[in-house]
């Protein structure tokens, strides 16, 4: 008998690896894709920075 359950044994304890690894890398990628989006939001939030500047200088070279 425990010849017979030692192959489904394995079987269960490897698709029970599986499915932690699988979890962990949905884990990982949805780090990225949120470390992705935070960076696309620092990247305009610096052009905005950069526009109001832009913006600015303009300002003091009209009213010279």
């Amino acid at each position: 008998m425990a010849a017979l359950a030692q192959p489904l044994v394995d079987s269960l304890c490897q698709l029970a690896f599986w499915h932690v690894e699988s979890n962990t890398l949905k884990k990982s990628r949805d780090r990225i894709y949120e470390q992705e989006e935070l960076s696309s939001e620092i990247k305009d939030d610096i052009h905005e920075m950069e526009g109001g500047v832009r913006l600015q200088q303009l300002f003091v070279l009209l009213m010279k």
